[in-house]
């Protein structure tokens, strides 16, 4: 990504751009919530698998 560019890039010279500061929680808030539920699930189904009784024995 090109550091001259913000958030919003084609707002900014428009002065409608939110900045860096505004625009950061209302990426790393919802990318955060997301990597934390995926995560957990992922990991619930990788155990899920491996500790499932095997059958016929």
């Amino acid at each position: 990504m090109n550091p001259k560019r913000g958030p919003s890039s084609l707002a900014t010279p428009a002065g409608m751009a939110p900045g860096w500061v505004d625009a950061r929680p209302w990426n790393t808030i919802p990318a955060g919530i997301g990597n934390i539920l995926s995560g957990a699930l992922a990991v619930a189904c990788i155990f899920g698998c491996a500790l499932r009784p095997m059958e016929g024995t």
